[in-house]
């Protein structure tokens, strides 16, 4: 089962403090510049793509599978 990120309910701001929609997160194996895989419930049933696109209020669904 994967784990809910560090970060459980963030909302992501451009510099004016407006939602950054359309902003991407990049995830990678811890120490590296291999992407690590996410996943949008616990579940792991849906892969996230790599980058994750927030949506137009600047969030996204980010589930940590196994491993650093």
């Amino acid at each position: 089962m994967a784990k809910i990120s560090p970060y459980v309910f963030v909302q992501e701001l451009d510099n004016n403090g407006n939602p950054l929609a359309g902003g991407k997160i990049f995830t990678y194996e811890a120490g590296t510049t291999t992407p690590k895989e996410t996943f949008t419930d616990s579940e792991e049933g849906t892969a996230n793509s790599n980058p994750v696109v927030l949506d137009a209020a600047g969030r996204a669904d980010v589930w940590l599978g196994s491993g650093a």
